[in-house]
């Protein structure tokens, strides 16, 4: 990768991650993506997870729960482990992460920072997820799915959620969009075999 961008891919499986901590009862204070080094400075991207496990069960008890669920993410993942980083909940880089979601009009939406400074790091700029649970938009579900149908190869289920909180293992296979009528996505149920449909504002996540 570029280490000048980062990838739609490293972020959804970033969000992967955070939900699968999230169903573990594991504590996220907050997440975010940092580009290392000043401006101007050839750095890298490392995917920070902050949490009071640090302060409550110290650093090795945390890193070993973060693993554990990263090793449940369907493989290939574009995130790797080295990239992962676990800071506590009091760490001055959090509390900085944690005033910039304060200062934001749209707390359910991530943040781009382009600033170049968190806490005593020097940064150049970072992506910093909303609070859990994270969400998608109807317009993320959608790109989602077209993500997904476009796939060379074999193709896995994903895990589907519904804003109901009932989730599925599906194989996304249609795309219903129309200007006079509501969009609809559609799924093979591959438990049940049964072909479902919804509505984007009724998918939440699909990993």
């Amino acid at each position: 990768m570029d280490s000048t961008e980062l990838v739609e891919e490293k972020v959804n499986d970033g969000r992967r991650l955070l939900r699968e901590l999230a169903s573990d009862g594991f504590d996220v204070t907050a997440a975010f993506w940092v580009r290392t080094g000043g401006a101007g400075e050839d750095g890298e991207w490392f995917f920070y997870i902050a949490s009071q496990v640090v302060e409550d069960s110290g650093l090795p008890a945390a890193y070993r729960k973060v693993y554990a669920a990263f090793k449940r993410l369907p493989e290939p993942a574009a995130l790797s482990q080295s990239e992962i980083k676990v800071i506590g909940a009091t760490n001055p880089i959090t509390e900085d992460v944690l005033a910039l979601r304060e200062q934001t009009q749209s707390p359910r939406k991530p943040i781009t920072y382009r600033g170049y400074r968190l806490g005593e790091m020097p940064v150049d700029g970072a992506y910093v997820y909303p609070p859990l649970p994270i969400e998608l938009t109807p317009p993320e579900a959608l790109a989602r799915v077209l993500q997904l149908m476009q796939r060379q190869g074999a193709v896995r289920p994903s895990k589907v959620t519904l804003r109901d909180g009932s989730s599925f293992q599906g194989v996304p296979f249609g795309l219903h969009m129309a200007s006079n009528a509501p969009s609809e996505i559609k799924f093979l149920d591959t438990g049940t075999g049964v072909q479902r449909a919804f509505s984007p504002d009724e998918v939440v996540g699909i990993d």
